[in-house]
Parts: structure tokens; C-alpha cells; sequence
């Protein structure tokens, strides 16, 4: 999936894992019997969310599915109450451990707060409303089942709207311009136009595995005699529900690929049984082709389909390890941990891999850091040598990749325009030179003066 890579180990990976397992959960609570899967999907959404919020829009879903499911009585009303009870206990208890008693009643609109306990707790009502009502009236009608969770979730957002009207614009609403420069330029928090747009590849491989897995559960569904079980519903809902966010945000691709891998690996098994019941060459061909040809599809696709310059930098890369020598050497700069101004995707390895200190990594609430980071390379001499002085900064990593990608509008960026004509100014001293990637010392008096 789009966060999975070799040597990448962050948060959305942990966030997948916790996803795939409530998926399974999603699916086994319609069992009127067992109420643990509705517990554990509760549990997992409150970790998720916790993590980060991009798991917001599957939790949102998975309560519209289970809600919609007690209204047609595919569930019954101890599910969604099990599930919006333990996806609120989990939510409190995890903020409560996690942020200190100041920030309990904060209202943030890009992590887990009290706004998004708010919503826990609308599930929670929901539930006990359709409990309530199920015990009152059992034979109530699929309309009133309908009005009643209706009405529950209508009030439960629009009173989070009203008591914390700034977050009504989405999770960024209230980020600093710097972070939101930045943010507009991270491939997972652009819409997919935006992204085909610049790498036409990457994004039709993010949606072709979704696609082929309504297609194939549509087809699915027209050769069935009998109504679709209430998971398959589910998979179709989850599946159209990502593709919908990654039309915002290309992350919801992630949620959308894992629920279109639920779709197809049983699909696929089912295909094979038949393949080996029937005589036909064709049915014994049809899972051995679909399945690889839709593999293929998805992971060749960015090399099948460049239909235009890759719009993210320069033929060079930014590889820190090239000049890591350098960095860490003890007899220059490895003497001592030092600050350094470098592009802010190579933030997390010098971290890493040096001693050294960074103005800015991919973190959006370091809003200081991203506009002094800026102001570096993209200011004028006078911003420049004067963030430099006032934040201590000792060393200049410039990658061509990366230059004039921090410009402001309408103002030349001094730094990064030396930078890429190989002009340094006097300040700097070249430390290290690599194809991409040239390591810059700060004579901190030339840098002081005026």
C-alpha cells in the first residue's frame, strides 16, 4: 500500500495494521451472538485514532455501516452500542494518557481531542437510542429505525460544529500559513487530480486495485441468485468511501486498497474452487489471469504510465547518506551536535543517522521551524544571515532536488538561487559536494556581519 515501503517505519504503517484488523472485526460484528468483534473494532478505532487522525473518515464509515445495518436488521442494537461504547472508553482513556491535564479539553481540530470524543460519544447515544427503541417497540419500522440513529448523528456534529465552529473546515483548519505551504506540497495531502496531474503513474496504480475490486464485486453480484451478505455491502461502502477521500486527500487510497484486498483474495479463492469443480478451460483460466493481471496493473502502473515529467524536483536526489561521511566525521563537523538548516524530507534522516540538531522536519506543528527553514532559503540575504544568527545555525545542507521549491511568491529566493547556480555566498564554506546533494559550513562572524 501507499505507506508499506522497505525501511519506512512510521505511524500510517501501524495505523494500516490496526485498520485491517477492525475491518475483520466490521465484518464479524453482523454475528447477533458475539458482541467481541464490535468491542475490537471500537478498541482498534480509539488506538487509530489516537495514532493519527487519517483512520477518521473508516471510523465515520464503520459507524454509518453498523448504523445502517441495525437499521435493516442486519445487526442488532447491542453492536452499534458495544462498538460506540468501546470506541469511546478507548478514545478518553488513550487522551487522558496521552496529554497532559491542560490539553483535555483543548480543542484541536488535527489530533485527538475533545472534538473527536465528541463524535465517539455520538456513536455511543446512537446506539443507546436504538437500543432503547428496539426494546420499546421491537417491531418498529426500517423508516423509524432510520430517523432515530438519523437524528442521534445529525445533532451529535452539528453540536460538535457549534461548540468548536474551528473545525468546521477540516483537520488543518487552524494551521499556520507555514505549515499549510508545506502541507500543500506532501503528495499524501493532495486530492488525486492533483496528484495525477504531477505523477499520472502513481496515481492511477493508487486507485486501480480499488477499481478492479467493485468491478469484480459487482460482477460478483450479477450472477448471484441471492441478496449480497451484509459484509459485501460493507466492502463496497468502505471501498467508494476511501476512493471519496482520496478525491480530497490521496491518503484515503490506503483504507480504499486494504478493503478492496478483503474483496478480492476471497473472491479470487472462491473463483479457484469453481475453476477446479468446472471443466471448462475458461473458468479454469478466469482467477489465474484476473488476479495476477490486477497485481500486475497495480504495481507497474507508475512505469507503464510516466505520461509527463516528474514535476517534483530535479534529476538529482537528496540522498543524506552521500555526504554522511562528512557529517559525521570527528574531526569536523562530527566534534559536536550541530543545527542544521537542510530541506525539510531530510529532516527525519539526519535525525537518524547524526548527532545533529534540525530547524525543521515533516511535522506540521513545528510551525517555527518550517517558517525559519524558509526564511533560510528562500528569504532574502538579510532574512537569511539573520535566522541563521538568531537560531545558531552551524551547517547549510542544499539538495538540487529541492531548489526553488520554498520560494515566496513574487520574491527571489537569495540562498537557493546561489545555491543552484554554485555560487555561495562568502558565509558559506563547502564541506561536501555530491551530485545532488552539497554540505555547506556557516562562517558564523561572516555570517553576523553587516
Amino acid at each position: 500500500f501507499l505507506y508499506v515501503l522497505p525501511g519506512r517505519v512510521d505511524h500510517h504503517g501501524l495505523q494500516l495494521l490496526l485498520t485491517a484488523f477492525a475491518m475483520g472485526c466490521l465484518f464479524r460484528a453482523f454475528q447477533p451472538s458475539d458482541l467481541r468483534p464490535a468491542a475490537g473494532l471500537g478498541l482498534a478505532g480509539g488506538v487509530s485514532l489516537t495514532i493519527g487522525l487519517e483512520t477518521l473518515p473508516f471510523v465515520g464509515t464503520a459507524s454509518v455501516i453498523l448504523s445502517l445495518a441495525w437499521v435493516w436488521r442486519r445487526a442488532p442494537a447491542s453492536t452499534l452500542t458495544c462498538f460506540g461504547a468501546a470506541l469511546t472508553a478507548t478514545s478518553a482513556a488513550l487522551l487522558v494518557l496521552a496529554l497532559p491535564t491542560s490539553s483535555w479539553t483543548t480543542a484541536a481540530c488535527d489530533r485527538m481531542s475533545v472534538v473527536h470524543l465528541t463524535l465517539s460519544a455520538t456513536v455511543l447515544v446512537a446506539g443507546a437510542f436504538a437500543l432503547a427503541l428496539e426494546r420499546l417497540r421491537p417491531g418498529a419500522s426500517w423508516p423509524l429505525r432510520l430517523v432515530t440513529v438519523g437524528c442521534v448523528g445529525i445533532a451529535g456534529v452539528a453540536l460538535a460544529g457549534a461548540v468548536f465552529p474551528q473545525c468546521a473546515g477540516g483537520p488543518y483548519a487552524g494551521v499556520a500559513d507555514e505549515a499549510r505551504y508545506w502541507l500543500g506540497r506532501v503528495s499524501e495531502a493532495q486530492s488525486l487530480a492533483e496528484l495525477f496531474h504531477r505523477r499520472p503513474g502513481s496515481a492511477v496504480s493508487s486507485v486501480v486495485t480499488p477499481a478492479i475490486a467493485l468491478v469484480a464485486l459487482g460482477w460478483q453480484w450479477t450472477r448471484a441468485s441471492e441478496r449480497p451478505r451484509p459484509h459485501r455491502l460493507a466492502l463496497v461502502v468502505l471501498v467508494m468511501s476511501g476512493l471519496a477521500v482520496a478525491a480530497w486527500q490521496i491518503r484515503g487510497v490506503a483504507h480504499a486498497g486494504l478493503a478492496a484486498a478483503f474483496a478480492l483474495v476471497p473472491l479470487a479463492a472462491a473463483d479457484s474452487r469453481r475453476a477446479r469443480i468446472s471443466g471448462r478451460i475458461a473458468a479454469r483460466l478466469g482467477p489465474r489471469v484476473w488476479v495476477p493481471l490486477a497485481c500486475v496493473l497495480a504495481i507497474f502502473a507508475p512505469l507503464l504510465l510516466q505520461l509527463g515529467p516528474d514535476t517534483d524536483g530535479g534529476d538529482a536526489g537528496c540522498d543524506v547518506t552521500t555526504v554522511l561521511d562528512a557529517l559525521n566525521d570527528p574531526a569536523g563537523l562530527g566534534t559536536a551536535a550541530r543545527t542544521v538548516a537542510a530541506p525539510i524530507d531530510a529532516g527525519p534522516a539526519l535525525l537518524f543517522l547524526t548527532r545533529h540538531r534540525v530547524l525543521a522536519s515533516p511535522y506540521h506543528r513545528n510551525v517555527r521551524g518550517l517558517a525559519d527553514n524558509r526564511r533560510i532559503f528562500a528569504g532574502t540575504e538579510a532574512e537569511a544571515r539573520a535566522t541563521i544568527t538568531s537560531r545558531g545555525v552551524e551547517v547549510i545542507l542544499f539538495c538540487r532536488k529541492y531548489a526553488g521549491k520554498s520560494n515566496y511568491a513574487g520574491r527571489p529566493a537569495f540562498l537557493d538561487g546561489r545555491l543552484a547556480s554554485d555560487l555561495p555566498p562568502g558565509w558559506l564554506v563547502p564541506v561536501a559536494r555530491t551530485e545532488g546533494v552539497v554540505l555547506y559550513r556557516v562562517d558564523a562572524n561572516a555570517a553576523a556581519a553587516r
